[in-house]
């Protein structure tokens, strides 16, 4: 039984997909904001240190699932599916937050100091 009312057609997503990237490419100034905003969160999941006592914690764990949750709010989007998009990067954004909330971080005007060793004076 196929269910053809209830999903997208796949012509529609590659149309949509199509479309998204065409624009993307005859708009260079938009391609790069869009690699520079996902180099800097990607870059940002590295941030918190690996040591001993997090590798086996589930403390980076958070901060791995916003990262699949902003790739799969820039599929979405490339795909047309904009509301659902939104919905997924408000998701990745809302776990980057928590994974920043990790065991062990201070505040200081902002800024995270993620160890005892290495602080932040304000």
């Amino acid at each position: 039984m196929t269910l053809n009312f209830a999903r997208h057609s796949d012509e529609e997503m590659q149309a949509a997909a199509a479309a998204t990237d065409a624009h993307v490419a005859s708009h260079s100034r938009l391609a790069q904001a869009i690699e520079g905003c996902w180099w800097v969160f990607h870059e940002l999941t590295d941030v918190p240190p690996v040591t001993e006592d997090t590798l086996f914690s589930g403390n980076l764990a958070a901060i791995r699932e916003a990262e699949n949750e902003v790739k799969t709010s820039f599929t979405l989007a490339r795909l047309g599916l904009y509301r659902q998009a939104m919905a997924s990067l408000r998701s990745g954004l809302e776990l980057g937050l928590l994974a920043g909330r990790g065991s062990g971080s201070r505040r200081y005007s902002g800024l995270v100091a993620r160890d005892s060793a290495h602080t932040i004076e304000p």
